[in-house]
């Protein structure tokens, strides 16, 4: 966090250059956003989680604007994805919908998203 001026004005902004979440255990791409709101809640001392994560009929793709919009107020830099071999096809709803995630997110965030798994991932 910075304090300081701009323009004359008073500047106070949280900048969140990086963030590193790790894939759930169950593999599911909803687990995997809201360890997002969560690890921000966690850094930054929001309430996203509370927000997003207790509705339990909100959908992936509900969430990944969501998510977009708090990368863009956070000035988020880089995603870090870990674990990535833990995504289950079949908690994730196959493939196709996995590699539609992936590039909806890199779409939607508008920023590096980089993805870390041990040989396992392949099939990812």
């Amino acid at each position: 966090q910075h304090s300081g001026k701009y323009g004359g004005h008073a500047l106070d902004r949280v900048q969140l250059v990086w963030l590193k979440l790790e894939c759930p255990q169950d593999g599911s791409l909803r687990g995997l956003c809201l360890n997002f709101f969560q690890a921000v809640d966690e850094i930054v001392g929001t309430r996203y989680y509370p927000k997003f994560g207790n509705n339990r009929r909100r959908s992936v793709d509900e969430l990944l604007p969501e998510m977009a919009n708090v990368a863009a107020v956070l000035g988020l830099g880089v995603l870090v994805i870990d674990e990535i071999q833990r995504l289950n096809e079949a908690s994730s709803g196959g493939a196709a919908k996995m590699l539609n995630f992936f590039g909806q997110m890199v779409n939607q965030f508008s920023v590096p998203v980089v993805l870390v798994g041990t040989f396992k991932a392949n099939t990812v």
